[in-house]
């Protein structure tokens, strides 16, 4: 469905250089996208100094919509676009061996998804947005309740300023806030600062919000600021330098649920960081500083540091970057990074010639679980009672023993791509990695190598790709384990002299030893795997596909010498009447055959679903 306003003055407005127009009492046409109005609301003033893609970019990044397309028409720029997508399927499911080997529930099933998209542009790059998406299914493996929203957000930006409620996917910073809540965040520009918020609840799904019965893990109410430089602001030529501090605060909601067996006990933290970028043409510099505090019930208060840099320089022919990372073990905030983590890395791309080029990639790392542990109280004296003289020493409390992970590994990529053989690409991967656990007397150690050579000429396509790989284990469980073999795949593809009709016909064989010895003394074990695939497409352009993939193979497992067999089956045949609407038919079958009968299973689908918009 999709409307189209009429202007009543006429003004004309820059969006990144780009014209949007409104003439007087006539039909208003798209001068500039929807996705370019946004944008401009997103970046404000700053906007004319990015380029067309930088804004996009941006404006992607913060809507969580896919990356928007310029679109150019005379006219003026009102638009209002409301699409509605359908997605209904019928299945049913046969399976044997159980959830662990085979996770599909097993019945007659179905699923309905419906998903709506509202947008509006008007008059002065005034934009509004709206976007649901609901799942109704009665397969309890594939979500956890019958009706499930997946996707809610409804939002509001005009020049200089951005809002929406709902999901929103939070990246302020990496020591900062990356992370999705349920809330609401706003962006507004403010001359040559931004300044951006977001406050709500990391949780579940929309139900756990209002009903704590179906909880698994506490809600997490957060908050997060993050003041910044508009893009530009510290502009000057080809260098370009921005500033930003993020502030974040959360606080867990201890409503217990029958769900939570064994429930931990609340906490609640604040963090801060500051952070700044540099660019000059191919130097580009990153650099963050955070600190935080951590307040768990019962316990005392913790704080942490975290500081992570990076430096990268895309030259031609040679490119680098390298960095480090230090993020205390008690740092906490609402991001993803691992706190513990003490990183440095390095990584050298040469192109020593426009045939031959080398990559070398080196990391070392140590990691230190959280000292938490270390502050549990001892436990409570025993009861005095008379001496027992038969009774073992009662031995003193020790906090549990920490042990520290350090990591190395190194790698060395080289590449041949001649010109004198078109079609022909190569390159061969040397690496080691080395682990060994403080504490624990354990130490482990992985050499791998990898060779890879393609061809493609006249619509056929070839590859080899052999590795090997093996694993050595020291200390007081030694172990040593080694897996060699190869892949070979050939494809061909045909086409009518239209182009309308084209089939792709791909396989595929691979072939793997493994070897497993515990100790120099015990024979080594030997197992192995092979696998041959075949997959069919055919395409016919508007009016459907075929698709056929099959596979078939066999193994040996190397700890209990237990012989196997797999092979399954898939088709799937889509019929498309029109562009909107579409109809799928498919099947499936997957079987595992083992001696061993608690390892065999078998999954047998067929099903049915109508795909279409309107």
């Amino acid at each position: 469905m999709q409307h189209v306003l009429s202007g009543s003055t006429k003004r004309s407005a820059a969006v990144n250089g780009l014209s949007v127009r409104w003439g007087p009492r006539r039909p208003v046409a798209v001068a500039v996208s929807l996705s370019v109005a946004m944008a401009a609301g997103l970046i404000g003033n700053a906007a004319q100094a990015l380029a067309d893609d930088e804004v996009l970019r941006q404006f992607a990044q913060l809507t969580q919509m896919p990356l928007p397309q310029v679109t150019q028409t005379a006219g003026g720029a009102t638009q209002l676009t409301w699409n509605t997508t359908l997605d209904l399927s019928v299945y049913r499911n046969t399976q044997s061996g159980g959830a662990t080997l085979n996770p599909n529930a097993a019945g007659n099933l179905h699923r309905a998804i419906i998903g709506s998209d509202y947008k509006r542009v008007s008059e002065g790059d005034v934009t509004a947005w709206a976007q649901t998406q609901v799942t109704q299914t009665n397969d309890i493996a594939s979500q956890r309740h019958p009706l499930l929203v997946n996707k809610v957000q409804i939002g509001y930006s005009q020049p200089g300023f951005v809002g929406a409620v709902g999901d929103l996917a939070v990246a302020h910073s990496t020591l900062g806030t990356t992370l999705p809540i349920r809330g609401a965040q706003a962006q507004k520009f403010l001359g040559p600062i931004y300044v951006s918020g977001a406050a709500g609840l990391f949780i579940e799904d929309w139900r756990s919000t209002y009903n704590k019965a179906v909880r698994t893990a506490y809600p997490r109410e957060a908050y997060a600021l993050k003041v910044g430089s508009a893009p530009g602001t510290f502009a000057s030529g080809a260098a370009t330098f921005d500033v930003y501090a993020t502030g974040q605060q959360f606080s867990d909601v201890t409503a217990v649920s029958p769900l939570m067996t064994n429930p931990l006990n609340g906490a609640k933290g604040a963090s801060a960081t500051v952070g700044a970028a540099f660019r000059y043409n191919k130097i580009s510099m990153n650099i963050e500083a955070g600190k935080s505090r951590f307040d768990e019930q019962g316990a005392k208060r913790l704080k942490d540091e975290a500081l992570m840099a990076d430096f990268s320089f895309q030259g031609d022919p040679v490119a680098l970057r390298f960095g480090f990372n230090d993020v205390g073990g008690l740092y906490s905030t609402l991001s993803t990074v691992s706190p513990g983590t003490r990183e440095a890395f390095g990584n050298v791309a040469w192109r020593m010639t426009p045939e031959f080029s080398a990559t070398v990639d080196a990391r070392q790392s140590r990691y230190t679980p959280s000292s938490r542990t270390a502050i549990i109280p001892p436990p409570p004296a025993p009861i005095a009672l008379p001496p027992d003289p038969f009774a073992p020493p009662i031995p003193a409390f020790a906090p549990p023993i920490k042990v520290i992970t350090d990591s190395e590994s190194a790698s060395v990529t080289l590449a041949w791509n001649p010109a004198s053989i078109p079609g022909f690409n190569s390159s061969l991967t040397l690496g080691r990695a080395k682990t060994e656990q403080v504490g624990a007397d354990s130490r482990t150690q992985s050499d791998n190598a990898s060779l890879t050579l393609g061809y493609s000429k006249d619509g056929w396509t070839g590859g080899l790709n052999l590795t090997q790989q093996q694993n050595d284990s020291f200390g007081a469980t030694p172990n040593e384990a080694k897996t060699s073999g190869g892949t070979v795949n050939l494809s061909k593809s045909f086409a009518d002299s239209t182009g309308q009709r084209s089939l792709n016909v791909m396989s595929s064989y691979t072939k793997q030893w493994q070897t497993n010895s515990a100790n120099a003394v015990q024979p080594a074990a030997r197992g192995w795997n092979d696998r041959i695939m075949l997959t069919l497409g055919f395409n016919w352009t508007n009016v459907g596909m075929l698709n056929v993939a099959g596979f078939l193979g066999h193994l040996k497992d190397p700890v209990s010498g237990a012989l196997g067999k797999q092979d399954g089956v898939q088709v799937d045949a889509t019929w498309q009447w029109n562009p909107k609407w579409s109809f799928k038919l498919y099947g499936r079958e997957n079987r595992n055959w083992q001696t061993l009968a608690a390892q065999a299973y078998k999954d047998r689908g067929v099903g049915a679903s109508l795909v279409g918009s309107f």
